[in-house]
């Protein structure tokens, strides 16, 4: 039975490991895991020091986010799939704009079909899409405390609201989560020439985005803060995509985990 102070350090380590350890017995059988709790209180148990036990989890979270990943491309998956056993769900494609640039359907709609339990596990790979549509995305999901994957690419508003608006994040070793820029002032929207009708079905939509990072209480300059040189390369005009590093995240107070290959 551990002491009062193994028991905190068990309910401290164990939100953390929550995700790893349930993949991992997913991803090896029921057979041949040892349970969750048996493998945290027998590191307590051994006076494991925390950063070892810190480095046990990220292990276990990567291994578990591979194993993950490799489901959703055993199922071929195209749109939107779901795996119960193992809770994963997969998304593949642009999100629907609302118009015929894409042809994949609503994303939303698709997710909603599913019966998804709580701590989904989402695997995603894609270029992005409608801000308001990712927003609310993000939102539905939240409420099942969703993980997000990346171990291909996930761009603009997949990285900007999926991504940013999950409960862990996770980066595989190859994965790329890129940022393209905030939202447009007031100014410059005015300065746009659409209809005024357009004008102000974008000013509503930059209010979702300031919105949604108030929400999540994260800085929103993450997305447009970015790194000199990758402002030159938008003089240059070779794009303004940015893809932030670990100590990047850090700097705006974002847990996110990177995984090299197993």
């Amino acid at each position: 039975m551990p002491c009062p102070d193994s028991i905190g350090r068990l309910r401290q380590t164990a939100r953390f490991c929550a995700l790893a350890f349930a993949c991992l017995l997913i991803a090896s059988g029921p057979a041949q895991a040892q349970h969750p709790y048996d493998m945290v209180v027998e590191m307590v148990a051994d006076q494991t020091s925390d950063n070892l036990i810190l480095e046990r989890c990220l292990k276990a979270s990567c291994f578990a986010s591979h194993a993950m990943v490799d489901r959703c491309h055993n199922e071929k998956y195209q749109g939107v799939t779901y795996i119960e056993q193992g809770n994963i769900l997969c998304l593949n494609g642009n999100i629907e704009w609302g118009g015929d640039y894409w042809s994949e359907g609503d994303k939303l709609k698709s997710i909603k079909k599913f019966h998804i339990k709580k701590h989904v596990h989402l695997v995603v790979t894609s270029y992005g899409g409608e801000l308001t549509n990712s927003i609310m995305i993000s939102r539905y999901l939240r409420k099942y405390d969703y993980s997000v994957i990346v171990s291909e690419f996930c761009l603009s508003a997949c990285a900007q609201f999926i991504f940013i608006g999950s409960n862990k994040r996770i980066v595989s070793e190859g994965g790329v989560v890129a940022f393209h820029g905030g939202p447009f002032s007031q100014d410059q929207i005015q300065k746009l020439e659409v209809s005024d009708i357009e004008k102000g079905k974008i000013t509503k939509a930059m209010s979702e985005f300031y919105a949604f990072y108030k929400e999540m209480k994260i800085p929103i300059e993450i997305t447009y803060n970015f790194p000199q040189s990758v402002l030159e390369k938008a003089k240059n005009n070779k794009g303004t995509m940015w893809a932030p590093n670990q100590e990047d995240y850090k700097s705006y107070g974002v847990d996110v985990t990177f995984c090299a290959n197993p």
